[in-house]
């Protein structure tokens, strides 16, 4: 309905239940609010609109397809607040700033694979696949403070995560701690040049 467009912003209503394919495709839309209404997202919605930076989305994730946001090259910020996120939502995407609400109950593989997402928290009954978060630092990815011991053993097992490193709560102390630089002079070393060993 709105492809290439030169529309900057649009708002939708409460009462909206269906988005198009291609509906906003190249359109230069900035910011985006899914109303919790939103039963079904057509292909590629929001495809190619490089001037979008920050989407909030009420309703559930599972009405969205992988492709929606697909070549929405300047996408920093994204709110997903419920359901069930698509295998391959925003891999390989632009995006930096993730806020799962406590009522999103899963997350699909490599939905948010090789993105450069900090200071993510996980809800605590949330099902994550091995590779949602594939390429992301461990320390990027914590999980909500009310999470009880199973949730982190559940989780840190579903994410193929080190024994070394599990998940950790929002508030606890680093997993890994860096070792104090212990100076040392060459006088303490012995070096055999025949066999290479120290």
């Amino acid at each position: 309905l709105f492809a290439n467009l030169p529309i900057t912003s649009v708002a939708l209503g409460d009462s909206l239940e269906k988005i198009g394919e291609e509906a906003f495709r190249g359109t230069s839309v900035t910011e985006l609010v899914l109303p919790e209404s939103v039963r079904n997202v057509g292909s590629k919605a929001f495809d190619d609109c490089p001037q979008l930076e920050s989407v909030t989305i009420l309703c559930d994730a599972d009405a969205l397809p992988p492709d929606a946001f697909k070549g929405c090259i300047n996408l920093k910020s994204i709110t997903i607040r419920k359901g069930s996120i698509p295998d391959n939502f925003l891999k390989d995407s632009t995006i930096e700033t993730l806020v799962l609400g406590e009522e999103v109950t899963s997350i699909g593989k490599n939905a948010f694979a090789n993105t450069a997402v900090t200071n993510v928290v996980l809800p605590a009954e949330a099902d994550v696949s091995q590779n949602a978060f594939s390429g992301v630092p461990y320390e990027e990815i914590r999980i909500a403070d009310d999470a009880e011991d199973r949730h982190i053993d559940a989780l840190s097992k579903a994410m193929n995560r080190p024994w070394y490193y599990p998940l950790q709560r929002v508030s606890d102390p680093p997993a890994l701690q860096p070792m104090p630089e212990i100076k040392t002079d060459e006088g303490n070393f012995l070096f055999l040049k025949e066999t290479g060993t120290i």
